[in-house]
């Protein structure tokens, strides 16, 4: 592990594959995710088994543009928003995603997406801003399969269980 935790409230699982350079701030982490190289997470919650490309960029702070100023060191009073990543969402490289949004559970973000609100369980999207451009599984029994899924398992555990 050859990360930069940067603040001490970081909840790190031990069994997350993480990448030269990736930076993570304030966040709580569960396991079995990786994390490409140069990822940025800023006040992120991301659950299980999830997949991060790349020069990802995930929360942190935004600039007011309808103040007097944009520089957030005249602010004392940012607000920041916490993102939440769910389980087995892949994060495609170069994707930035807004603080405050959430991914839902087996969401795919394209490369290069610009996320600007919320991601419903099971979509792809792609594009800037990001849009829907499909359902991950057209099949409601794959649909009700993935749900079922308890990804706080081990990997030998959930295969066990898809292999039922």
């Amino acid at each position: 592990m050859h990360a930069t935790i940067y603040r001490s409230k970081i909840k790190l699982s031990s069994k997350n594959k993480i990448s030269l350079s990736t930076k993570l701030y304030d966040s709580k982490i569960g396991k079995y995710n990786y994390f490409g190289p140069n990822v940025i997470m800023n006040n992120v919650i991301i659950g299980n088994y999830c997949s991060i490309a790349p020069n990802v960029i995930v929360g942190g702070m935004e600039h007011d543009y309808k103040k007097m100023s944009t520089s957030t060191i005249l602010y004392k009073d940012q607000i920041r928003h916490t993102t939440i990543i769910e389980d087995d969402v892949w994060i495609g490289a170069n994707a930035i995603i807004k603080m405050g949004v959430k991914i839902g559970k087996g969401a795919v973000v394209g490369a290069s997406s610009v996320v600007l609100k919320d991601v419903p369980p099971h979509s792809i999207v792609v594009g800037s801003p990001a849009k829907v451009v499909k359902k991950r599984f057209d099949n409601p029994e794959l649909i009700n399969k993935h749900n079922s899924i308890d990804f706080s398992l081990s990997p030998g555990e959930i295969n066990d269980f898809l292999s039922e």
